[in-house]
């Protein structure tokens, strides 16, 4: 009688389950492929969404 370690493996081997654990990618790992700050493009994007806080500051002098 097999062992329920060796069934597992077989059952995982019949329905082609991969062996090796598949690495999971966060976000955090994809956006940094892209950029080397994304902390700092994210407040860019963000400022750039709202012109009225660059120009404020600069109005009430």
């Amino acid at each position: 009688m097999p062992s329920t370690a060796s069934a597992k493996r077989l059952g995982k081997r019949i329905i082609g389950y991969p062996e090796e654990i598949v690495p999971v990618v966060t976000v955090k790992d994809w956006a940094t492929q892209y950029t080397s700050n994304p902390k700092q493009r994210i407040i860019d994007y963000l400022v750039s969404l709202f012109p009225l806080f660059q120009w404020l500051p600069r109005y009430s002098e």
